[in-house]
């Protein structure tokens, strides 16, 4: 059964990993686009906890990690600092990453049918929509480092769909492809790399649209009929495809309380409390005994043979100045 839920846009990631909890669908041999659709999602809120926690290292700490694998390992858990950028961000990536999923795989199968099939949650909005409700500060960070985030999401999608290019290729005898990005969309000559700059960078002059993508009602803006606006899900995976009247009016009432929960969270969010310096203490706390520990290794394997070695201490001021020719 598919429901139309309105969840705040710093909720999405949240919503979209619970009902994720339950994808039904059959997800057996007999149902291979619901098993790609549940690993899709699986993806791209990893994908959307690794951008968000970027941003908010970013936003709170102002250094670069000492390097990629380092923060990937030690540092997703900056996603879950409840400041209403950072989880806006993090939805925003997801939401981009599982819709790019989603089409690149049915577009390179030569199967639009199977297009909506390949994702759990779909939002019923255009890219460019969803990050203009994102304050100015996050969206200059996203467009300053929109080549990192493509190159991630590259990554992400090579690594579950390894062949992609050769099952294009034999759909589609021919193109100048030779990254997911590239994949055509339906208008104009656009591109994935496209879609997902629309969402990435206001100044993209590209727009491309949902409908670009797939088949389906778009909603001409969010809904501002309450003290937020609200991003329409529509959630086609949520339980078994066939179920009693019971079972419906179970998860109806399941997804109601959610969207109950996640609008109340998107309100908090709103008001910045000491909530969120204390996760940001707590975490540094930590990270500043992890990079301690990543240093002294860093030490040890490039001084072989030498015994007793100390851990070099972090330095705040000199990483700083050392970061600040450059972003992550």
């Amino acid at each position: 059964m598919h429901y139309n839920v309105g969840i705040p846009l710093s909720r999405v990631h949240w919503m979209v990993n619970k009902v994720s909890d339950n994808p039904g669908r059959d997800v057996s041999k007999d149902a291979p686009d619901q098993l790609k659709a549940a690993a899709f999602t699986l993806d791209s809120l990893e994908f959307g906890n690794r951008i968000g926690a970027l941003y908010a290292y970013r936003k709170f700490i102002n250094l670069n990690p000492p390097s990629p694998d380092f923060f990937f390992q030690h540092m997703k858990n900056y996603a879950n600092i409840p400041d209403k950028a950072v989880q806006e961000v993090r939805s925003l990536a997801t939401i981009l990453a599982s819709h790019v999923a989603m089409y690149a795989y049915a577009e390179a199968h030569d199967d639009v049918g199977l297009t909506k099939n390949l994702t759990i949650a779909l939002a019923r909005h255009n890219p460019a929509q969803l990050l203009a409700e994102l304050p100015q500060e996050a969206r200059e960070w996203l467009s300053a480092n929109q080549g990192s985030i493509l190159k991630t999401f590259e990554g992400f999608y090579n690594r579950r769909v390894p062949d992609h290019l050769v099952s294009f290729y034999k759909d589609h005898r021919g193109g100048d492809v030779a990254s997911v990005l590239d994949y055509p969309v339906n208008s104009a000559d656009l591109t994935v790399r496209d879609f997902m700059l629309s969402g990435l960078d206001e100044n993209h002059d590209r727009h491309t649209r949902m409908r670009d993508i797939v088949n389906s009602s778009i909603l001409t803006d969010l809904d501002r009929s309450g003290n937020q606006p609200l991003v329409v899900l529509e959630l086609r995976s949520y339980g078994d495809r066939n179920i009693t009247l019971g079972e419906l009016q179970n998860n109806h009432r399941a997804l109601s309380a959610a969207a109950r929960a996640a609008y109340d969270q998107g309100l908090t969010l709103r008001n910045p409390s000491q909530e969120i310096n204390d996760s940001i203490k707590s975490m540094n706390t930590s990270l500043c005994a992890k990079l301690s520990q990543f240093q002294h290794s860093r030490t040890i394997r490039s001084v072989p043979n030498t015994r007793d070695q100390t851990a070099v201490p972090y330095n705040v001021n000199e990483t700083q100045q050392r970061n600040q020719r450059g972003r992550y």
